[in-house]
């Protein structure tokens, strides 16, 4: 996992919010659903929420996505396998953890280090950690308001502002990695 530089023109004027994980409960995707269905019409037409993973939720959550009227701006791309995963990550603009609960978050890291700002639950042990102003924004999992803002920001945001905070994340997540833990606890 590691950052490319994002150049040139993109393929969507919509921004790539990415999810990767099980569609589970704890994944609280569900709220994700709702809240998006509630944003303005502008910050809608400017976001595509893109769900990578499989799990005991997925039909349901098309459904709920098809019955919110959410159909033309969330994809559910299916599972990936890990090695694939990098490729994901950049072809998204910020990814999204909003688990009630979640010991860390891997995905978090993975993505930062592709260049992804991260939208991350308050409930994922990485949140104190990695999220800060400069890398991304983190919530309250059950304040539909706060997120709704977050979501509304970043729909508004220049693109480039957006690949600055990646690059923020990745110099961040790399103190992250499995050599500099190892190192950490050696010497």
């Amino acid at each position: 996992f590691r950052h490319v530089e994002q150049v040139g023109p993109r393929n969507d004027s919509r921004k790539v919010i990415l999810f990767v994980g099980r569609l589970a409960p704890e994944k609280n995707l569900e709220f994700v659903l709702e809240v998006v269905q509630r944003l303005s019409f502008e910050a809608r037409r400017g976001l595509l929420l893109r769900f990578v993973g499989y799990g005991p939720l997925e039909a349901s959550l098309r459904l709920k996505a098809e019955s919110l009227g959410l159909n033309d701006m969330v994809e559910f791309a299916g599972p990936r396998k890990h090695s694939q995963l990098p490729e994901v990550y950049h072809s998204a603009d910020v990814l999204l953890l909003p688990s009630t609960s979640e010991p860390w978050g891997l995905t978090v890291n993975e993505s930062m280090l592709c260049g992804l700002p991260a939208i991350v639950s308050q409930r994922c042990g990485c949140a104190r950690d990695l999220v800060n102003p400069g890398t991304g924004w983190s919530f309250n999992p059950r304040d539909s308001a706060g997120f709704a803002r977050i979501l509304e920001k970043v729909a508004a945001m220049p693109v480039d502002d957006l690949r600055t905070m990646g690059k923020n994340a990745a110099k961040l997540a790399r103190g992250y990695s499995a050599e500099n833990c190892a190192r950490i606890v050696t010497e």
